[in-house]
């Protein structure tokens, strides 16, 4: 019993180390990306600032498109309370 116990305690112990590594290896990961974006941002100010202008325009169309189409399914789902049948979307 006693050694059950232990192996199972010893078990639970390994799993939490292991999680605690991938966590922090997620971590470093994140910090890396984040450290490159920021290379990169920095060497295409230096590089040219219209770029960054065409970029920030693109962002914003993007934007601008998910949030239509986001509210175009809030109206859709407003409109149809019923999920519409198999009939229905195959007639439409």
């Amino acid at each position: 019993m006693f050694k059950q116990c232990m192996l199972s305690l010893l078990i639970i112990i390994i799993i939490i180390i292991i999680i605690i590594i991938i966590i922090i290896i997620i971590i470093i990961i994140i910090i890396i990306i984040i450290i490159i974006i920021i290379i990169i941002i920095i060497i295409i100010i230096i590089i040219n600032i219209n770029i960054i202008i065409i970029i920030i325009i693109i962002i914003i169309i993007i934007i601008i498109i998910i949030i239509i189409i986001i509210i175009i399914i809030i109206i859709e789902g407003q409109r149809y309370r019923n999920p519409p049948t198999v009939r229905s979307v195959v007639c439409c």
